[in-house]
């Protein structure tokens, strides 16, 4: 339905807004997604499987201004994409980069000198 019917959405700043105004057609595939993880999650339980994941949610305060640095400086650049297997590969780079970049901060927290840094250079990075 998303696909065939989108609606209106507007653009700013270079971004497609997708939540406003919400569009049936982003609810239905966002509730089906939900629901669908929701199954999923019930299936899979508390396993080491979300474990990959762990290193983003520990910086995510660092991830959140380089995926904007990121996005800004390297992907605008090379102009619009659209979704096809182009903005995948760019996507998967990405989360690939800061999955990486989330385990060397995660050995860099573990040295002592990190822990004698300035509370707000020890904020960013987790």
């Amino acid at each position: 339905m998303y696909t065939f019917f989108p609606g209106e959405q507007y653009i700013r700043h270079h971004y497609v807004e997708l939540f406003y105004p919400p569009v049936p057609g982003f609810m239905v595939l966002l509730m089906g997604i939900l629901l669908g993880l929701l199954v999923v999650l019930d299936f899979i339980g508390p396993t080491k499987i979300w474990n990959f994941i762990v290193p983003l949610g520990e910086a995510s305060l660092f991830m959140y201004a380089f995926h904007l640095v990121i996005i800004q400086y390297v992907f605008l650049p090379l102009g619009k994409i659209s979704y096809n297997t182009r903005y995948l590969m760019y996507y998967l780079a990405l989360m690939g980069t800061m999955l990486g970049i989330g385990l060397i901060l995660r050995k860099i927290r573990k040295i002592p000198a990190y822990k004698k840094l300035p509370h707000p250079v020890r904020w960013i990075f987790g």
